[in-house]
C-alpha cells in the first residue's frame, strides 16, 4: 500500500514507487550517478513523473533489480489538483522557497542566452523576504510540461543562499 511505501522515506530506508511499481532502492544510493539526493528526495513517494522526466529506457531496466512488488491502487489518495505547497522557514527564521519533498513554482523574470547550449534564468521566489534555501553549489531540478511532456533538468543558482526574493 502507498501508507507502507511512506514508511520508508529516509537515506537508510529508500522506497520509491514508479509506474505503480514499488522499489528499494536504498543499497543503489551510492551507485546513482545522479547522487543519493536525487533518489533520497522521492523516498517514501510516488516518483513517475521525475524518473519518466529525467531517466532512459535502460535506466528503467538497472530499476528492476530493486523490484519488490506492486501499488494497490485502492490505496493511493488522489492529492487536491490546486494544492500549493509552502517552503518552510530555516533556524534563522529566513522564509525557504523550496519544499525537497513538493515541487513550487516560480516565475521566470528573465532568460538570458549565454551560448547556444547555457542560458541565465532569473527566477522570482514567492515573496521578497523569501530566501532560495539550497546550499552554494548544490544544483536542484527544474521542470516544465512541454508539448504534454515533462521535461526535467538539472539547474544550479549562482545567488547566495543567504540572498532574498
Amino acid at each position: 500500500t502507498m501508507a507502507e511505501v511512506e514508511k520508508h522515506n529516509h537515506e537508510k530506508d529508500v522506497w520509491i514507487v514508479v509506474n505503480d511499481r514499488v522499489y528499494d532502492c536504498t543499497e543503489y544510493l551510492e551507485l546513482h550517478p545522479g547522487g543519493e539526493d536525487s533518489i533520497v528526495i522521492n523516498a517514501g513517494a510516488d516518483a513517475t513523473e521525475d524518473f519518466v522526466a529525467i531517466h532512459s529506457t535502460k535506466a528503467t531496466k538497472m530499476l528492476e533489480k530493486y523490484y519488490i512488488g506492486d501499488l494497490d491502487a485502492k490505496s493511493v489518495k488522489a492529492a487536491p489538483a490546486e494544492a500549493v505547497v509552502e517552503g518552510g522557514v530555516d533556524e534563522k527564521g529566513n522564509k525557504v522557497a523550496l519544499n525537497p519533498r513538493h515541487k513550487i513554482p516560480f516565475k521566470l523574470q528573465s532568460k538570458t542566452v549565454l551560448s547556444h547550449d547555457s542560458f541565465l534564468l532569473d527566477f522570482a521566489l514567492q515573496t521578497p523576504q523569501h530566501i532560495l534555501g539550497l546550499p552554494t553549489g548544490k544544483h536542484m531540478f527544474l521542470s516544465a510540461k512541454i508539448d504534454g511532456e515533462t521535461v526535467m533538468r538539472r539547474y544550479t543558482p549562482i545567488s547566495s543562499n543567504y540572498d532574498v526574493g
